[in-house]
C-alpha cells in the first residue's frame, strides 16, 4: 500500500490509470489486426470464440463496476451477443468499460479502496490486468491453435506499451 496515495492521490493515481489506458489500447490493437473473421474463431466444437473473450472482459469489468460504483456501472451497457463479431461494436464496449474502470481506480486511490475487493486498489489493478492479459493469451493460442499467426510485428506490438 502506497500511504503518499491518501496524501497526494495523483502521485500514484497517474501512472496506474496510464496503465490502464494502455492496457486498453492493446486490446484495442489486437482486435484491429485479427483476421476478417477473426472475432467468430473458436478452436474445436466447445472452444470459446474470440469475440466471446473481449465480451467476457467487458462484463467482468461491468460485474466490477455493479458492485463497487453502481453509478459507473450505470454509464456502460451489456454486449449484445449477436454482435459478438462486429469490431466496433466491441471495440466501443471495451473502451465504454475501460473508461468506466479507470475512473473507479482513480476514485479508489483516492479513497484508499475498492468496494468489495478487500486488497486495495493497487491489487485490484494487478487483478484486473491478470485477468485481461489471460483471456489475451487465451485468444492469441485459439488463433494459434486454427492458423492463424500474428504477423511478428502484430505480435511484438503487444508489448511496445510505449507506442500504445
Amino acid at each position: 500500500m502506497n500511504h503518499n496515495a491518501k496524501e497526494d492521490p495523483q502521485s500514484l493515481s497517474l501512472p496506474i490509470l496510464d496503465a490502464w489506458e494502455r492496457h486498453n489500447r492493446i486490446l484495442l490493437y489486437l482486435i484491429d489486426y485479427l483476421p476478417e473473421n477473426g472475432l467468430d474463431l473458436a478452436f474445436g466444437e466447445k472452444g470459446k470464440r474470440i469475440g466471446s473473450h473481449f465480451a467476457h472482459i467487458h462484463t467482468v469489468r461491468r460485474m466490477w463496476l455493479q458492485a463497487s460504483a453502481p453509478e459507473l456501472w450505470e454509464q456502460t451497457y451489456a454486449i449484445d451477443n449477436k454482435q459478438l463479431n462486429y469490431r466496433p461494436y466491441i471495440k466501443e464496449a471495451l473502451n465504454s468499460s475501460s473508461a468506466a474502470i479507470c475512473e473507479l481506480l482513480r476514485m479508489a486511490l483516492e479513497n484508499d479502496r475498492i468496494k468489495g475487493f478487500k486488497l486495495g486498489p493497487e491489487n485490484f489493478f494487478a487483478y484486473l490486468l491478470s485477468h485481461e492479459s489471460h483471456h489475451q493469451g487465451q485468444i492469441i493460442m485459439t488463433l494459434r491453435l486454427v492458423g492463424v499467426e500474428l504477423a511478428e510485428e502484430i505480435a511484438f506490438g503487444l508489448w511496445d506499451w510505449g507506442k500504445r
